[in-house]
């Protein structure tokens, strides 16, 4: 006899819903994050009916039919009616502060599904693919950052918690929400890109792009987001690998200088992000006009550069493998350093861990502030890098002097390794740094 369900769940679930636990078929395939939290429900509400009743216990059914019984008798549901949906996200926080809270994906997706009429269908599997695109990078907020970054590339600056809003205020028919749909599906795969360096995406536009990708990737910066998305639909590959490259070093020196993070720094961006949707800006040239209050200048970014500590080591590899590509001045060198981290280590040529008779020159100086500067970072062969650990200049400067990284090199040419020549290199750093991070198209 075929089972009916008394739980309808959404599109995206229903129907492994009811091969997994309805029909209870073996080789349901899971193919979501959700699917497989079903999978692990079902597993607990059945190791937990075992328990209270055994198979093979005389009570067992008497046991089974007592929790059908108290389900039936006791469980409450409560209804909240409300003004609109945007009330629901205060409500639904308050009411369940223990579970998880109802996301502005939930409201615009039950809001989308009332709207779609006889489109209901096609916007399900759009909504769902959209869903499904950015599920395998295994962020919980992802899709809700998402959904605002692509807004504010068509409409401008919107907070998360005025999303719901805006997008109701602007999308009122069944038309509308085929359309948005559609588009988001689209969006979807692009914001994936952008996180993504070795996406498909980025074949035509060459290695460069795809390593600029990665370097926003690894700087974990947002704010460019919009403004990309609307990029990818907008310019060609030519402008839009052009734009990839001045994000990068407008990146950098944001974070250099410390100005991310910001309320102007993302209303700048959102906005440019519209004027380039809007066709106002059409090439990189007009997008720096629109961003150049807020992108530092070539003296602000040098000063600060110059005492810069990275606040990771792989920040501070980028830093110091992009400054050794451009010192070595040829556009597809043969030697390019390692970027691999378990081959090119990062040396700290004054030691975090240093013993002061090995380093007199930094006596009643603060260590972790020397020790982490830029200008006292090298990278260097893994092999290499282990062999001289915490040990004395004496002992690493041959060592540092044989390594074919120029501007490793460069601190094994020295007499001498104290606070005067890490700030000289870390004023040569910040001279290079100005070249390697161009502000102006």
């Amino acid at each position: 006899m075929a089972s009916t369900p008394h739980l309808i769940l959404n599109a995206e679930d229903a129907a492994f819903f009811k091969e997994a636990v309805i029909d209870a078929k073996a080789d349901a395939v899971a193919t979501r994050p959700s699917h497989e939290n079903i999978v692990a429900a079902k597993a607990y509400f059945r190791e937990k009916l075992e328990e209270a009743a055994p198979a093979g216990a005389t009570d067992a059914r008497d046991k089974l039919l007592e929790w059908t019984d108290f389900v039936e008798k006791n469980a409450i549901v409560i209804v909240v009616d409300v003004a609109d949906e945007a009330d629901a996200f205060l409500i639904f926080e308050t009411l369940n502060y223990r579970g998880i809270p109802l996301t502005v994906a939930d409201l615009l997706k039950n809001y989308l599904f009332g709207l779609a009429g006889a489109n209901l269908d096609a916007v399900q599997r759009s909504w769902a693919s959209a869903v499904s695109t950015l599920e395998s990078f295994d962020d919980p907020d992802l899709f809700v950052t998402f959904l605002r970054h692509y807004w504010i590339s068509e409409n401008g600056l919107v907070r998360e918690r005025d999303l719901f809003r805006s997008l109701k205020a602007r999308i009122k028919t069944a038309d509308q929400v085929l359309t948005f749909a559609g588009k988001l599906e689209h969006a979807a795969r692009n914001y994936a890109a952008l996180l993504t360096p070795d996406h498909e995406a980025w074949t035509d536009l060459g290695f460069e792009s795809r390593a600029d990708v990665e370097t926003l990737v690894r700087l974990r910066i947002e704010q460019n987001r919009p403004l990309l998305l609307a990029a990818m639909d907008r310019f060609d590959a030519g402008e839009l690998k052009r734009l990839l490259t001045y994000i990068v070093s407008w990146s950098v020196r944001g974070v250099v200088v410390g100005g991310f993070g910001a309320g102007t720094t993302e209303s700048a961006y959102a906005g440019a992000a519209q004027k380039v949707r809007d066709g106002a800006a059409a090439n990189t040239a007009a997008v720096y006009y629109l961003l150049k209050e807020i992108v530092p200048s070539d003296s602000r970014f040098q000063s600060r550069f110059v005492d810069y500590r990275p606040p990771t080591n792989k920040i501070a590899r980028y830093y110091l493998l992009a400054l050794e590509r451009y010192k070595l001045g040829d556009p597809e060198p043969e030697f390019v350093p390692n970027e691999d981290e378990e081959k090119v280590n990062l040396e700290h040529v004054f030691p975090r861990n240093a013993k002061p008779a090995d380093w007199p020159a930094f006596k009643d100086l603060d260590a972790g502030e020397w020790s982490g500067r830029l200008g006292n970072l090298a990278l260097l062969r893994k092999s290499k890098n282990a062999k001289i650990g915490n040990k004395p200049f004496t002992t690493k400067k041959p060592i540092l002097a044989a390594s074919e990284i120029v501007l490793t090199k460069m601190v094994g040419d020295q007499a001498d390794w104290t606070p005067t020549e890490i700030e000289a290199r870390q004023a040569e750093l910040a001279a290079l740094a100005v070249e390697v991070w161009p502000v102006e198209p």
